[in-house]
């Protein structure tokens, strides 16, 4: 397990969530890509720099491990964040830390919510186990193929 498998699994929840719910990804992979080159001194001065889309409200929030930033829609007060978390100063972040936030109003959590998250999730799960199966195989297979046969 790598330094970026929790950001890949909590990229992979965040995306299974937005695609049962019907809302748009917090962050892209590219962007994701982005953050985690940077040490936390050029994170710190990347979102100093950083200027809100209209109509929005872009909040910094200052923590040791690293500053988060939060965007907030005005008129809809739908709003998401993301805060890497830093283990030291030298070196790319652990993992990131993405939220969404939605009024009551926008996202109503029901039942049938609940089931496509639910069933988006196993769906992805039986996906990652069968491409580690595929993977296993594959490895076994070559692994198989590549013994010398013996000369009588």
């Amino acid at each position: 397990m790598t330094a970026r498998t929790p950001l890949l699994i909590l990229l992979a929840l965040l995306a299974i969530v937005s695609a049962a719910a019907g809302q748009e990804r917090v962050i892209s992979k590219p962007d994701a890509d982005m953050i985690f080159s940077f040490s936390q001194a050029d994170w710190e001065r990347y979102v100093r720099q950083l200027a809100p889309p209209d109509g929005w409200t872009l909040r910094l929030q200052p923590h040791d491990t690293g500053t988060a930033i939060a965007r907030f829609q005005r008129l809809t007060g739908v709003g998401a964040s993301v805060q890497p978390l830093y283990i030291d100063d030298k070196g790319p972040p652990e993992m990131l830390i993405v939220a969404s936030y939605y009024p009551r109003t926008v996202l109503r959590i029901t039942d049938q919510v609940v089931k496509k998250i639910v069933d988006a999730a196993r769906l992805r799960i039986l996906i990652l186990r069968w491409r580690k199966l595929l993977k296993v195989f594959k490895i076994q297979s070559s692994t198989w193929l590549s013994v010398p046969r013996s000369v009588p």
